[in-house]
Protein backbone atom coordinates (compact mmCIF):
# COMPACT_ATOMS: atom_id res chain seq x y z
CA UNK A 1 0.00 0.00 0.00
CA UNK A 2 2.83 2.40 0.88
CA UNK A 3 4.46 1.65 -2.47
CA UNK A 4 1.23 2.50 -4.28
CA UNK A 5 0.89 5.82 -2.41
CA UNK A 6 4.54 6.66 -3.10
CA UNK A 7 4.06 5.80 -6.77
CA UNK A 8 0.96 8.00 -6.99
CA UNK A 9 2.74 10.89 -5.28
CA UNK A 10 5.64 10.66 -7.73
CA UNK A 11 3.19 10.48 -10.64
CA UNK A 12 1.42 13.64 -9.43
CA UNK A 13 4.73 15.49 -8.99
CA UNK A 14 5.96 14.37 -12.43
CA UNK A 15 2.66 15.36 -14.13
CA UNK A 16 2.78 18.82 -12.50
CA UNK A 17 6.37 19.29 -13.63
CA UNK A 18 5.45 18.17 -17.16
CA UNK A 19 2.40 20.48 -17.26
CA UNK A 20 4.47 23.43 -16.04
CA UNK A 21 7.27 22.84 -18.55
CA UNK A 22 4.77 22.41 -21.41
CA UNK A 23 3.06 25.69 -20.48
CA UNK A 24 6.46 27.42 -20.41
CA UNK A 25 7.30 26.14 -23.89
CA UNK A 26 3.97 27.40 -25.24
CA UNK A 27 4.66 30.86 -23.79
CA UNK A 28 8.15 30.91 -25.31
CA UNK A 29 6.80 30.12 -28.77
CA UNK A 30 4.08 32.75 -28.32
CA UNK A 31 6.71 35.36 -27.39
CA UNK A 32 8.79 34.42 -30.44
CA UNK A 33 5.72 34.82 -32.67
CA UNK A 34 5.09 38.27 -31.21
CA UNK A 35 8.66 39.33 -31.84
CA UNK A 36 8.46 38.17 -35.44
CA UNK A 37 5.24 40.15 -35.92
CA UNK A 38 7.03 43.29 -34.75
CA UNK A 39 9.82 42.79 -37.28
CA UNK A 40 13.57 42.86 -36.95
CA UNK A 41 15.51 45.00 -34.53
CA UNK A 42 18.20 47.26 -35.99
CA UNK A 43 20.37 49.63 -34.00
CA UNK A 44 20.60 53.25 -35.08
CA UNK A 45 23.82 54.75 -36.33
CA UNK A 46 24.43 58.44 -36.96
CA UNK A 47 26.79 58.83 -39.94
CA UNK A 48 28.12 62.24 -40.97
CA UNK A 49 26.69 63.20 -44.34
CA UNK A 50 30.12 64.07 -45.79
CA UNK A 51 32.44 61.63 -44.01
CA UNK A 52 31.69 57.94 -43.39
CA UNK A 53 34.64 57.75 -40.94
CA UNK A 54 32.64 60.03 -38.63
CA UNK A 55 29.84 58.00 -37.05
CA UNK A 56 28.31 57.45 -33.63
CA UNK A 57 25.68 55.11 -32.23
CA UNK A 58 22.49 56.91 -31.30
CA UNK A 59 21.44 56.35 -27.68
CA UNK A 60 18.38 56.74 -25.51
CA UNK A 61 18.17 58.85 -22.35
CA UNK A 62 19.46 55.94 -20.26
CA UNK A 63 22.55 55.66 -22.51
CA UNK A 64 21.52 52.37 -24.14
CA UNK A 65 21.93 52.11 -27.89
CA UNK A 66 18.74 53.21 -29.67
CA UNK A 67 17.03 50.80 -32.04
CA UNK A 68 14.11 50.61 -34.44
CA UNK A 69 11.82 47.74 -35.42
CA UNK A 70 11.08 47.06 -39.07
CA UNK A 71 11.75 44.76 -42.01
CA UNK A 72 14.30 44.67 -44.84
CA UNK A 73 12.61 45.69 -48.08
CA UNK A 74 13.78 44.42 -51.45
CA UNK A 75 11.41 45.74 -54.11
CA UNK A 76 9.85 49.14 -54.76
CA UNK A 77 6.39 48.86 -56.24
CA UNK A 78 5.05 52.37 -55.75
CA UNK A 79 5.88 56.01 -56.41
CA UNK A 80 9.24 57.14 -55.01
CA UNK A 81 8.67 60.62 -53.57
CA UNK A 82 12.19 61.49 -52.39
CA UNK A 83 15.15 62.00 -54.70
CA UNK A 84 17.69 60.22 -52.48
CA UNK A 85 19.75 57.55 -54.20
CA UNK A 86 19.44 54.00 -52.94
CA UNK A 87 22.96 53.07 -51.79
CA UNK A 88 22.20 50.39 -49.19
CA UNK A 89 19.56 47.77 -48.51
CA UNK A 90 16.27 49.40 -47.55
CA UNK A 91 14.73 48.93 -44.10
CA UNK A 92 11.04 49.79 -43.91
CA UNK A 93 9.68 51.15 -40.63
CA UNK A 94 6.19 52.14 -39.61
CA UNK A 95 5.12 55.71 -38.97
CA UNK A 96 5.08 55.23 -35.18
CA UNK A 97 8.64 53.84 -35.24
CA UNK A 98 9.80 56.69 -37.49
CA UNK A 99 8.55 59.29 -35.00
CA UNK A 100 11.00 57.91 -32.41
CA UNK A 101 13.94 58.68 -34.70
CA UNK A 102 13.69 62.45 -34.82
CA UNK A 103 16.45 64.34 -32.98
CA UNK A 104 18.52 61.23 -32.22
CA UNK A 105 21.43 62.34 -34.40
CA UNK A 106 23.38 65.61 -34.40
CA UNK A 107 22.88 68.07 -37.23
CA UNK A 108 24.59 67.04 -40.51
CA UNK A 109 24.33 63.32 -39.68
CA UNK A 110 22.19 60.72 -41.42
CA UNK A 111 20.33 58.28 -39.19
CA UNK A 112 20.62 54.75 -40.49
CA UNK A 113 19.48 51.39 -39.15
CA UNK A 114 22.44 49.04 -38.77
CA UNK A 115 23.50 45.62 -37.65
CA UNK A 116 25.76 46.09 -34.65
CA UNK A 117 28.70 43.82 -35.50
CA UNK A 118 29.91 43.72 -38.13
CA UNK A 119 28.35 47.04 -38.98
CA UNK A 120 26.01 46.78 -41.95
CA UNK A 121 24.06 49.88 -42.90
CA UNK A 122 20.51 50.13 -44.18
CA UNK A 123 18.58 53.10 -45.51
CA UNK A 124 15.32 54.04 -43.84
CA UNK A 125 12.20 53.63 -45.90
CA UNK A 126 8.66 54.80 -45.10
CA UNK A 127 5.72 53.65 -47.20
CA UNK A 128 2.52 55.67 -47.03
CA UNK A 129 -0.99 54.26 -47.30
CA UNK A 130 -1.07 55.63 -50.84
CA UNK A 131 1.93 53.38 -51.70
CA UNK A 132 4.35 56.33 -51.86
CA UNK A 133 7.94 55.54 -50.91
CA UNK A 134 10.04 57.93 -48.83
CA UNK A 135 13.71 56.92 -48.90
CA UNK A 136 15.98 58.65 -46.37
CA UNK A 137 19.53 59.62 -47.39
CA UNK A 138 22.44 57.51 -46.24
CA UNK A 139 25.78 55.85 -46.91
CA UNK A 140 26.48 52.38 -48.26
CA UNK A 141 28.95 51.59 -45.46
CA UNK A 142 31.08 53.17 -42.75
CA UNK A 143 34.83 53.13 -42.54
CA UNK A 144 36.36 51.15 -39.70
CA UNK A 145 37.65 52.98 -36.62
CA UNK A 146 40.29 50.39 -35.69
CA UNK A 147 42.88 53.12 -35.26
CA UNK A 148 41.34 54.13 -31.91
CA UNK A 149 43.15 52.04 -29.32
CA UNK A 150 41.47 52.98 -26.04
CA UNK A 151 37.70 52.67 -26.52
CA UNK A 152 36.89 53.39 -22.86
CA UNK A 153 38.54 56.80 -23.09
CA UNK A 154 36.65 57.62 -26.28
CA UNK A 155 33.09 56.44 -25.53
CA UNK A 156 31.79 59.92 -26.36
CA UNK A 157 32.95 59.39 -29.93
CA UNK A 158 30.72 56.33 -30.24
CA UNK A 159 27.51 57.39 -28.55
CA UNK A 160 25.29 60.42 -28.79
CA UNK A 161 21.96 61.46 -27.39
CA UNK A 162 19.89 64.39 -28.51
CA UNK A 163 16.34 65.24 -27.64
Amino acid sequence: MKTLKLGMALLVIFSQFYAYSSKSNKNDSFNNQQKSKLGEKKYLLCVHKDNSFDYIWATTKDRSVAYVMGEPHHAISGEVVTKNAVVAELFVVGKSEAKKLFNLCPEDYYIQPADYYPIKLYQLLLISKENKYYIFPGHAEVENINQIENKEATDDLFFAYRG
